[in-house]
Parts: structure tokens; C-alpha cells; sequence
């Protein structure tokens, strides 16, 4: 989402809200972040992981599937 832009030298205000994540002086509003994916994702890896022993070989595999 970083983009390089060019330096004018203006400042900007930036207003933290919970139906947009921020709404900038210049009327700019970014929208919230969808995360749904990554929480069923976690979800997924954190059911299988607490199904296996700890630290066992399945248990180390699984764990290398969320990194």
C-alpha cells in the first residue's frame, strides 16, 4: 500500500475512525482492512496444530505450513 510520492511540502491530517480506518484532510478515506481470510486461515492451522503432540515431527510439519 506504501507508494512512493513526490514531496509538496503540505501537510496532511489523519482521523483514526472504526467505520473507515482513517479519513485524511484532504477527503481522501481508506478504507478497513479485510482480514477474513487470514482469521480462517489461523483458525485452520491453530484446530490442526492442538489435534497433533507437541513438538512431534507432525507437529513441527504442520507449523512449517503457517510461516
Amino acid at each position: 500500500m506504501s507508494k512512493n510520492l513526490k514531496k509538496t511540502g503540505e501537510t496532511i491530517g489523519i482521523d483514526l475512525g472504526f467505520k473507515k480506518l482513517a479519513t485524511l484532510s484532504n477527503t481522501m478515506e481508506i478504507d478497513t482492512l479485510d482480514l477474513k481470510k487470514e482469521e480462517e486461515m489461523i483458525k485452520k492451522y491453530q484446530k490442526q496444530l492442538a489435534r497433533k503432540e507437541y513438538m512431534s515431527n507432525n507437529y513441527k510439519k504442520t507449523l512449517k505450513k503457517t510461516t
